[in-house]
């Protein structure tokens, strides 16, 4: 019994680090698109910032789907 919750705290805490390292792309692809640069990279990041969101996203439902 006492092993399957230390499974969940797991999958838990590793779901949460992968969230972070999303956000953090996140963030770099905002300052991306937000700089004075040209056309391609900024429709890139745009384009990248939309993928990860839905990643965020669906890594935020799982996240509150593991039991406690």
């Amino acid at each position: 019994m006492e092993y399957s919750n230390v499974n969940n705290s797991n999958k838990k805490m590793g779901l949460v680090v992968g969230e972070l390292i999303i956000g953090l792309f996140m963030i770099f692809d905002i300052y991306l698109f937000m700089t004075k640069v040209e056309l391609a990279p900024r429709l890139l990041a745009g384009g990248s910032f939309v993928l990860l969101l839905g990643l965020f996203i669906f890594g935020l439902k799982k996240i509150n789907n593991i039991e406690k």
